[in-house]
């Protein structure tokens, strides 16, 4: 079998081995080619690419009775909206914390704090990553997840905390926002309810983020790791 950007997946390590590629469904094929196309052409050597590649699919899909299925979240919300002719709705969720963050990586407790202090973190959110994927031109990539565009500006931070190697945050839905019903309707449904941060030009010491420029937040369909699903408050 040879992906169509010409690398064979015989040139890959045993941590991607042909068989286990072959138990994708195609949108799974599809989305872990994409990314690793996308990484070798950012100068990532194989063994990275094919991590990253593993990643996004691990983001998308879930492994279920031994077959690879698309993630579906079943959350019950408790949901109180303020208003009765416009009611207005807002999220009480995590951030970020010390355990986790969009890589699986850890955060310091220092640089989280740091975040809060300063007052460096980004005020608006989108959907899916969509800002990350859009200043790495890989929109096309991100397609394969979610096919919404122009999502940043859909959240806003109402506010948001430091308290005990976590931030804390209440998130509000932009009403003038033309994704604003769609999103609506599907977190009362149970779906998009985590956050996943960014750490733009983090450094990274043995596994852990120690330092950022800012941090940045997306609203996300599948949770990384232990972080918490965010419960609409209103």
């Amino acid at each position: 079998m040879q992906l169509e950007f010409g690398c064979r997946i015989t040139e890959l390590t045993s941590k991607m081995p042909t068989a286990l590629l072959d138990k994708f469904p195609a949108n799974a094929k599809k989305l872990w080619e994409a990314t690793y196309k996308n990484a070798r052409g950012l100068g990532k050597d194989i063994v990275t690419a094919s991590k990253i590649a593993m990643g996004s699919v691990k983001r998308a899909f879930k492994k279920q009775q031994g077959v690879w299925v698309k993630k579906h979240l079943n959350i019950k919300l408790h949901l109180i909206k303020h208003g009765y002719i416009l009611p207005s709705y807002r999220f009480e969720l995590e951030l970020s914390n010390n355990k986790w963050d969009s890589d699986s990586q850890q955060v310091s407790e220092d640089l989280l704090r740091k975040m809060v202090e300063s007052d460096n973190i980004g005020t608006l959110g989108d959907v899916d990553h969509e800002r990350y994927y859009k200043k790495h031109n890989s929109l096309d990539e991100r397609d394969m997840i979610n096919s919404d565009r122009d999502t940043e500006g859909l959240y806003f931070l109402d506010s948001y905390k430091y308290e005990e190697g976590s931030v804390k945050a209440i998130v509000g839905m932009n009403k003038k926002h033309k994704l604003y019903n769609k999103y609506l309707s599907r977190h009362k449904n149970g779906e998009f309810l985590y956050a996943s941060a960014e750490f733009p030009n983090a450094t990274i010491e043995n596994g852990t983020i120690i330092d950022a420029d800012e941090m940045l937040w997306s609203i996300t369909n599948n949770p990384a790791s232990d972080v918490n699903k965010g419960i609409l408050v209103g």
